[in-house]
């Protein structure tokens, strides 16, 4: 495993025999940088921006944090990202990839063989076409979150399993963008989740939300429900138990800090509306995912 900064990720060499297989992962990883970060990635996968990349196999990048990405390849030319959406990188297509101000993170994999070239071929991905807004999406982040915890285990004997987590990511990208809406009413449902998104921590009031998309909190409600199958509320507190599941694993706040920090009107309504949607309480959700003991 090699660190640089917020950059944590591991390159595994795939045999001949691997390389036969539908699919093979020679590359995972998270980044959580600051802007213009250096990243020592082995070749063929380091690059700087004035240059540039073409890598051998294919990839996929997550960006789970920040917006104004700048993302280019030569078939499409420049995009800008932000958190929810996701890349795809191609054999042979030169691309670059950066943030220039604030902190961002995504996570990535690099994949290749038969099944990444069939989704290729049937035109399921396209480097004419690389770029997909999925939002913050469960069923596309948990075999990211899978994949990065195999390299910490037994990154050579995992191959196999690796393989299959990359599949399901990418039958569930695949799926995603089957679903990928369009239309005004869809652009105004992203533009709100990504404000949610942005401020899971804070309570929000929707319907100002609503008049600064200069619709009513009625239509608001309505559209983006059409389009998450979530009404704003919905969705929004859903992130906000989200965020307070990671505060709870990978923190020693007291749960009375953790309701706090995210702005619950007090700890008794935090753990109850947690206790609604997970089926436990805080303390006990602690309790069987932690990472770090509770002070």
């Amino acid at each position: 495993m090699s660190t640089n900064g917020f950059d944590l990720f591991r390159y595994m060499p795939i045999t001949k025999p691997e390389r036969q297989r539908d699919l093979f992962v020679p590359g995972t990883g998270y980044t959580l940088a600051p802007p213009n970060t250096r990243h020592l990635h082995p070749e063929p996968y380091f690059f700087h921006w004035e240059d540039g990349r073409t890598l051998p196999q294919y990839a996929v990048f997550y960006v789970t944090e920040g917006e104004q990405v700048e993302f280019e390849n030569e078939a499409t030319g420049k995009e800008v990202l932000c958190a929810g959406d996701i890349a795809f990188l191609f054999p042979g297509v030169w691309h670059r990839y950066w943030r220039r101000e604030d902190v961002w993170a995504h996570r990535w994999v690099h994949f290749g063989g038969a099944y990444a070239d069939h989704l290729l071929r049937e035109g399921l991905i396209s480097p004419r076409q690389p770029v997909l807004h999925a939002g913050i999406n469960r069923a596309i982040l948990a075999p990211f979150l899978r994949l990065f915890q195999r390299v910490h285990s037994e990154p050579r004997t995992s191959q196999p399993l690796m393989a299959a987590d990359t599949m399901d990511l990418l039958d569930a990208i695949v799926a995603q963008a089957k679903r990928q809406p369009r239309g005004r009413s869809a652009a105004l449902a992203r533009r709100a989740a990504f404000f949610l998104q942005q401020h899971s921590q804070d309570v929000v009031d929707l319907k100002e939300l609503a008049a600064t998309l200069h619709i009513s909190y009625e239509r608001l409600r309505e559209v983006f429900k059409a389009e998450t199958g979530l009404a704003p509320y919905q969705y929004h507190l859903r992130l906000r138990i989200e965020r307070a599941k990671t505060i709870l694993r990978e923190s020693s706040l007291s749960v009375r800090e953790v309701a706090f920090q995210l702005n619950f009107e007090n700890p008794y309504h935090f753990s109850r509306i947690f206790k609604e949607k997970t089926g436990v309480s805080p303390s006990q959700w602690r309790l069987a995912n932690a990472q770090i003991p509770p002070a």
